[in-house]
């Protein structure tokens, strides 16, 4: 599954397999490379037989850092896992990640030369 936050959002639609969910849920994920959790309060706008369609409030913070990444994610109500799997999370502005830019002092792609004796 993918959970894509667009440029300046303040909510996000989601859906999920499970059929018949009708009240307030918790969408929790982990992060697999630094084992950092976000939980987020779903807000049921559609449910039927076949699937359940939730709504997500995103915030600011939320948008700007950069947390693009693999997750493992549960739905759960009242502490009881309804449905797991993985989540790629991915936000339009992304922030900083932190990198510096590599300037090479080696523009002029010269070569280096190395002697090596013949024995």
């Amino acid at each position: 599954m993918t959970l894509y936050i667009p440029e300046n959002a303040t909510s996000i639609r989601v859906s999920f397999n499970t059929p018949n969910l009708n009240t307030q849920h918790i969408l929790a994920i982990q992060s697999q490379y630094n084992k950092n959790v976000y939980a987020w309060i779903l807000t049921p706008i559609e449910s039927n037989d076949r699937y359940s369609e939730f709504e997500i409030d995103i915030d600011a913070a939320e948008r700007l850092e950069h947390i693009n990444a693999i997750y493992n994610y549960e739905v759960q109500k009242d502490g009881i896992v309804l449905e797991r799997g993985l989540l790629k999370y991915i936000t339009e502005e992304g922030g900083s990640n932190g990198s510096i830019e590599y300037v090479s002092d080696n523009e002029t792609k010269e070569a280096t030369q190395y002697y090596r004796p013949q024995y």
